[in-house]
């Protein structure tokens, strides 16, 4: 069972196994034709103010205006595309199995990942950045590695966005149900004994405002897997009464698990943009190529 907030990357766990799994989700299927195209990328960003659009917009506390998404495939039905390997130290840090992580990496790929085709622009970026000292130049690559490189895109040679919800053909149709329109309100745990709480099912609100209930079902190696993103997974879990005691019980929720650094340590990336004026058009390219220096910015 998969949970969503307002944004979502959806994947339903163990798919293959025989027990039913009840994921939830936005999906708009009328977006679907402008989502899927490079061409509509800023169009996307900017679409926030019909109920049907893939974007919402927030405004952080330091009044940053920002954008999610909510729509089956989350953050990747409305990114600009990048795709790219964390490198091998991050990996190393985060304490993952890197035979593991090599192997999830060339599935991913063979789904969403494409080589790109270097537009005017990008290719002028490419030899900027060159003579800018970024060096040396890798080719293409997914690797993480020092210098310039034309790097992956979800974009394939057609256009043709492809998203977190690509894997779903993949996936065994007898044990993965969608439910549209749906958006999760907490996460519902148990408590038996001293034992750690337990989640154990979902609340969700239809469209039309009414509540429903999902469960794991019992005896199953059924997970909940968050998957709203940076921040609405944090912000899920501390309405389902899990994060630091003091902030909750400041909002009268009584307190489930007490876990203080749920929400904490948030930073965003700094962004340049540089506006070059043109006496032509200039064609629609998403992010093809990066440089890597020495910091490993």
């Amino acid at each position: 069972m998969t949970t969503s907030s307002s944004a979502v990357g959806l994947l339903a766990p163990l798919w293959p196994q025989p027990f039913r799994t009840t994921p939830t989700c936005w999906c708009w299927n009328e977006e679907a034709p402008r989502i899927a195209t490079a061409t509509s990328f800023v169009g996307n960003l900017a679409d926030v103010s019909r109920p049907t659009s893939p974007t919402q917009s927030f405004v952080s506390e330091d009044g940053v205006i920002n954008a999610r998404a909510r729509v089956l495939g989350g953050g990747t039905c409305i990114n600009a595309g990048f795709y790219s390997r964390a490198s091998g130290q991050e990996v190393r840090e985060m304490g993952l199995d890197a035979e593991l992580a090599e192997k999830s990496y060339r599935w991913v790929e063979e789904v969403v990942a494409f080589e790109p085709q270097l537009s005017e622009w990008t290719s002028a970026l490419k030899d900027g950045l060159l003579e800018a000292g970024v060096t040396p130049y890798n080719g293409f690559t997914y690797e993480h590695l020092i210098g310039t490189k034309a790097r992956g895109t979800t974009f394939d040679h057609y256009g043709h966005r492809h998203t977190a919800a690509d894997p779903f053909e993949h996936a065994d149709p007898n044990s993965l149900t969608v439910l549209l329109r749906a958006t999760v309100q907490r996460i519902l745990f148990r408590k038996r004994g001293g034992q750690t709480p337990q989640a154990y099912g979902v609340l969700y609100s239809d469209e039309m405002g009414g509540m429903h209930e999902a469960y794991v079902k019992d005896g199953s190696a059924g997970e909940i897997i968050l998957s709203a993103g940076a921040l609405g997974s944090r912000q899920l879990l501390m309405l389902s009464a899990v994060g630091p005691s003091e902030h909750l019980r400041s909002f009268g929720i009584d307190v489930v698990l007490d876990q203080p650094m749920i929400g904490r340590g948030m930073s965003d990336n700094p962004m340049n943009i540089i506006t070059v004026p043109s006496p032509q058009p200039v064609e629609i390219s998403s992010i093809q190529v990066a440089g890597i220096t020495h910091s490993g910015n």
